[in-house]
């Protein structure tokens, strides 16, 4: 038997696509990274970085929304849930962990439906140090923002921190319909 498959697929079939891409690398106390977004039903926001000399926060922002909008629920590393309600943006890193952090991976899903408040589901993993005597840590979020407004911007906020650091990595926006 001889199956032949299409060379490419309908467009309605073609999933998520490249909607945003940065690199990154600063040395700077707070660095806000804004992306422009085309308006999609679902977005897959991939954050990898390394730092070293700092400990840092990360949290991540819609549309330039810096209000009370945001509510969310973090576990870390198994740890009992704690939430937060009423705030100007979503936890993505607890700045209170290691100040080196050499592999910290973020994989979030965001819902962006125009006529409900927009969820999201944030699966986090980041490497304390090298070898098999620290297990890395396990990060779990769930948040949503108090609008129906469709996201156009996404902003990533690397927290202030002093000394002398290095923090550098890269965003990946995917979006399908």
């Amino acid at each position: 038997m001889n199956l032949s498959l299409p060379l490419a697929l309908p467009s309605y079939q073609t999933g998520f696509v490249e909607v945003a891409r940065v690199p990154f690398k600063f040395t700077q106390n707070g660095y806000t990274l804004t992306l422009a977004v085309p308006p999609k039903n679902l977005f897959h926001v991939i954050i990898r970085y390394s730092s070293s000399g700092f400990s840092l926060g990360v949290t991540m922002r819609f549309n330039g929304d810096s209000g009370a909008n945001y509510a969310y629920t973090t576990s870390t590393a198994g740890a009992a849930d704690s939430g937060s309600t009423g705030a100007t943006s979503i936890a993505l890193r607890n700045p209170s962990t290691t100040a080196t952090t050499p592999n910290t991976w973020i994989d979030l899903w965001i819902c962006n439906s125009p006529s409900a408040a927009i969820h999201r589901v944030l699966h986090g993993h980041e490497d304390q140090s090298v070898g098999s005597g620290t297990a890395p840590i396990r990060i779990e979020i769930s948040a949503c923002w108090a609008s129906t407004v469709r996201i156009a911007s996404i902003s990533i906020i690397f927290g202030s921190s002093t000394g002398a650091y290095t923090m550098e990595g890269d965003v990946i926006v995917l979006g399908t319909d």
